[in-house]
């Protein structure tokens, strides 16, 4: 026997700014509390399949996992949000439901 499931098939976009670890570290040693960064540097694109269309406390949290882990030696991620969709689409899967 088979089951129709639906899901949601998505690219969600994301707007990061970025800061440059060395300024920024050389700018803390001189006592300054600025930090140097670039609004809206980058554009992350995240596609899943989801079993729903994602609620803002998803996205949210979709954006700060962004913010703590991506990055490199050279820059960090300084804010990362939710900026929309790139598509999103019903799809029908059927799914077997033999024991």
């Amino acid at each position: 026997m088979t089951d129709k499931v639906v899901a949601y098939e998505m690219e969600m976009t994301f707007s990061a700014s970025i800061g440059f670890r060395e300024i920024n570290d050389m700018l803390s040693h001189m006592g300054m509390e600025e930090r140097l960064q670039i609004k809206d540097a980058l554009k992350i694109s995240l596609k899943q399949v989801l079993p729903c269309i994602p609620d803002e406390d998803y996205l949210r949290q979709a954006a700060q996992i962004i913010k703590e882990t991506y990055g490199t030696r050279v820059f960090t991620i300084t804010e990362c949000h939710f900026v929309g969709y790139r598509y999103i689409r019903e799809i029908a899967r059927e799914v077997s439901t033999d024991d």
